[in-house]
């Protein structure tokens, strides 16, 4: 396999596999990896002195302010990162898309790859694991397929690459993410 040296950005849907997948890239890669939403409710946590989730930061601050620290983490991530001469990888948060500021940090970057699942893999996938903010209410269901339409359409004008997961486990989504790579 040839090496690839610049930061890989992952990007999907929540609960796509952009955690587990980046993790697993950056270790058989030998690269750094960053969750945006992990370096998010660090700097979080700094300012309030205690834990804080993504999700309550969310909830608590507001939109504005989570995608401020989003921003403020990228900065950091790239900034800072060990990656050394082959870069780190990152995996954003399923709302950076929507973030202007963030993007434009990100145009630069390095690689975006677009990490594709079925909508209803993981509308389960969420569910499961409790509704977030934006998805409450009286149909959370197609609140979710509406919020699909809208950031699937951005991740693909955005993304240098574009990895279909449908079907695969975590090990064939890592093999088939490095043969696009």
């Amino acid at each position: 396999m040839p090496r690839i040296t610049t930061n890989i950005v992952l990007m999907g849907m929540k609960h796509c596999g952009k955690t587990t997948l980046g993790a697993m890239l950056a270790r058989r890669l030998s690269r750094e990896f960053f969750d945006l939403d992990r370096v998010v409710e660090g700097i979080e946590a700094e300012r309030l002195g205690r834990p804080v989730t993504a999700r309550e930061i969310y909830r608590l601050r507001g939109k504005e302010a989570f995608q401020a620290l989003e921003e403020r983490a990228l900065r950091e991530i790239l900034g800072t990162g060990s990656g050394g001469a082959d870069g780190v990888v990152v995996a954003l948060g399923g709302g950076t898309i929507e973030n202007g500021a963030a993007l434009a940090i990100l145009r630069e970057a390095g690689i975006l790859v677009f990490l594709d699942e079925d909508e209803e893999v993981l509308f389960r996938r969420i569910e499961a694991g409790g509704l977030p903010p934006f998805l409450e209410g009286s149909s959370p269901r197609e609140s979710f397929h509406d919020l699909y339409e809208k950031r699937t359409s951005l991740y693909r004008e955005r993304a240098d690459l574009r990895v279909d997961l449908r079907g695969l486990g975590p090990g064939e989504g890592l093999d088939r993410l490095l043969e696009l790579l």
